[in-house]
């Protein structure tokens, strides 16, 4: 697995999956719930909907007028072909792809708003930019696909936090290590767990992440208080979060969240 693009990201496993690229996560209600619920809804009507090319830009067009207004990134599509696949519909993907139920290998993604190419031919920044052991130590951490795919793409957030876990063990990460011991899963378990439970995240700030890189949507800058900020290891981080912070105690709190996670999976790397 030296080539990092044999480390994909997008269906990792039976349990894990993304569908950032599709805008899975540019919903109004971005609970665990409502889009489960949401995927589910459009699951079962599409397997009721017959596979001709009329009948499913009608299933889009209703399923288009029956998705919630309010998407935090309005220039960034959501498509309405995105359900739960697998035997046991169990995480999020493209219900037009030749391998989803109902579909008998016929590819109808060419009906989508990307089209066919566009939908075969895509990786996200994380699949170039990060190393493979990166990839590989996440997806062994991740246990469902929403809290994954709400990550995976945050290229910021995972390497900064991987890179001070090199700095500690004094060598880069391997892919063997992600082999995850008890202690190392709830390490980094509890260090993706931030993206939804950060006692810092700005008000009303969008949890899905915008990351196709034209300059539209970035995370704010962040001004801390008190004479100089955090090590810069952590302000990417913070900065991935959309922390605002009212002391220079704050800072030093979250800068220990940070740090004792990277120490703890760092320790359970040296059994």
């Amino acid at each position: 697995m030296g080539n990092a693009s044999l480390v994909h990201l997008c269906q990792a496993d039976d349990a894990i999956s993304c569908g950032a690229c599709c805008g899975l996560y540019n919903v109004a209600n971005l609970s665990r719930d409502h889009l489960e619920t949401l995927l589910l809804n459009r699951t079962l009507l599409f397997e009721q909907t017959p596979r001709t090319a009329e009948d499913i830009d009608d299933f889009g067009r209703r399923i288009k007028s029956l998705t919630p207004r309010g998407r935090p990134y309005k220039e960034f599509h959501h498509c309405p072909f995105l359900g739960l696949v697998g035997e046991n519909r169990q995480k999020a993907g493209c219900l037009l792809h030749p391998l989803s139920n109902g579909n008998e290998n016929t590819d109808w993604r060419g009906l989508s708003w990307y089209g066919a190419f566009a939908c075969r031919t895509y990786f996200c920044p994380s699949h170039h930019k990060l190393p493979d052991s990166y990839k590989l130590i996440v997806r062994a951490a991740a246990e469902h696909w929403y809290l994954y795919g709400l990550v995976i793409t945050e290229t910021d957030f995972l390497e900064s936090f991987f890179k001070q876990v090199e700095y500690i063990l004094g060598r880069k990460l391997m892919e063997n290590d992600a082999v995850l011991t008890r202690e190392g899963r709830k390490a980094v378990g509890d260090f993706l767990d931030l993206k939804l439970n950060w006692p810092f995240r700005r008000k009303n700030s969008p949890l899905a992440h915008y990351f196709f890189g034209d300059g539209l949507y970035a995370p704010p800058e962040i001004i801390y208080p008190g004479p100089k900020g955090p090590a810069p290891v952590f302000d990417a981080i913070f900065r991935a979060l959309h922390s605002e912070f009212k002391s220079e105690s704050e800072v030093r709190q979250a800068s220990d969240i940070v740090g004792t996670l990277a120490w703890d999976f760092a320790k359970s790397l040296c059994g």
